[in-house]
């Protein structure tokens, strides 16, 4: 059973799954948009009656053949072949809520049967199967995978017969989430020739849908999980035939599309060196930012804006350094010096030979280059003042010094013989 290994690959990652079990396809659905239940397998054509509001498909994972069992006294002479045949007949059509009664009013309404010239039985299939052998069901309509016990003890049973369903291409041209299946001769009984001739066989496909937010990390598990389980094939899917975005209900979305690619690519292979969660994160980082990163930047580079920013930026960048050296020049040492205007002479000529801007920015680099020299003459200024001042370390350099305050509360009177201070500019 699906669910039962999807359980196991979830919790073989860490997680865990709890299977809620419903009546079929509607009642499953129902549950997704009520917010009951995060993820379901939905039956095509019910699937399509979800609202993509609440609801998004991950993929199609197989097919589900519709199954059309028969009693073969009903018909002495050649087998039947069309469901108008079944007018007036007891026809089981699965239990309400389910994607089998779905599906069976669909096609029987086609036909022209209704509850008004048919007996429809809404009974689960156990009750099917009973009343098709002890002749209470005449026929009875099941959606079931071809390996599963039913289908097998039905087919097997000389009472019974399978319709080979003679307008099976004209009703899945009607209904686009139906297919057309070939059950070959002989698969149930190669010795005993059953069946007797090809069968065409009504098909839907299953829907694996999820609740509408769920987490990028647990799509990622979905998908995994969806191709560990399906793309070895079936009985009637080719290997890596599902999971498929082709045939889904309703639109896949961007992201859940690219985990599924990635995955079905054997593209997604960190789970086995790196923990789950860690891989999840290169692997959403791989798929979304990178893309984004290849359309915008080359956008970026061919925008004017950018330009500009780009080639301020080369300049800039420089006067910040050569502005930090200018703010440390009171404070430093004869070795401090030497070493400050080494590192900015560098600089200059580095500047000369590797700072490439276009035409229009060079007047910016030379600006940059003659602040360069600026600052290595204040160095020069302060290196001449220490050697010549002794203890100048603690002094500020002349052409900055601020201008002394003037004494106050008494006042100098000029010394014996000296001559008086000129008054408003005038020598006395």
């Amino acid at each position: 059973m699906a669910a039962e290994a999807f359980q196991k690959q979830a919790r073989s990652l860490g997680f865990d799954i709890d299977i809620v079990p419903t009546a079929g396809s509607v009642e499953a659905l129902q549950k997704l948009e009520n917010g009951e239940g995060d993820v379901a397998f939905i039956q095509g054509g019910v699937a399509a009656q979800a609202d993509p509001d609440k609801v998004s498909t991950l993929a199609t994972v197989s097919y589900e053949p519709l199954w059309i069992f028969y009693r073969k006294a009903l018909t002495p002479g050649e087998p039947l072949g069309s469901l108008e045949e079944l007018a007036g007949k007891r026809i089981a059509i699965g239990e309400p809520n389910s994607g089998t009664n779905e599906l069976a009013k669909v096609i029987l309404q086609d036909a022209g049967i209704t509850g008004d010239d048919a007996t429809l039985l809404e009974i689960p299939t156990s009750a099917a199967v009973e009343g098709l052998q002890n002749g209470d069901v005449d026929a009875a309509l099941l959606v079931s995978s071809y390996p599963a016990a039913t289908v097998q003890t039905l087919a097997n049973d000389p009472t019974l017969e399978l319709m080979n369903l003679r307008y099976a291409d004209a009703l899945a041209r009607r209904h686009r989430y139906l297919s057309v299946l070939t059950l070959p001769r002989g698969t149930f009984d190669i010795v005993g020739d059953v069946p007797r001739e090809d069968i065409k066989l009504l098909s839907t496909r299953a829907n694996l849908m999820m609740r509408q937010g769920f987490h990028p990390d647990l799509v990622r598990l979905l998908s995994i999980a969806a191709v560990t389980y399906f793309s070895p094939g079936s009985f009637f899917a080719e290997p890596d035939e599902f999971p498929n975005t082709v045939y889904t209900d309703l639109p896949v979305s961007r992201e859940a599309k690219a985990y599924l690619e990635q995955v079905k690519n054997g593209n997604s292979q960190l789970d086995r060196y790196l923990p789950f969660w860690l891989a999840a994160v290169i692997d959403r980082y791989l798929l979304f930012v990178v893309p984004l990163l290849l359309i915008f930047v080359p956008l970026l580079g061919r925008s004017p804006l950018a330009y500009q920013w780009y080639m301020r930026n080369k300049v800039t960048y420089w006067y910040k350094v050569v502005h930090k050296m200018e703010l440390r020049v009171e404070n430093m040492q004869a070795p401090e010096i030497d070493a400050a205007i080494a590192e900015l002479e560098g600089l200059d000529d580095k500047l000369a030979r590797e700072l490439n801007v276009s035409t229009g920015y060079m007047p910016d680099v030379y600006d940059l280059r003659t602040h360069i020299q600026y600052v290595i003459g204040q160095l020069q200024k302060r290196r001449a003042l220490l050697a010549a001042v002794p203890g100048a370390a603690s002094q500020v350099a002349p052409d900055t010094a601020p201008a002394a305050a003037p004494e106050t509360g008494t006042e100098k009177t000029p010394e014996a013989g000296a001559e008086a201070a000129p008054e408003n500019g005038v020598p006395v």
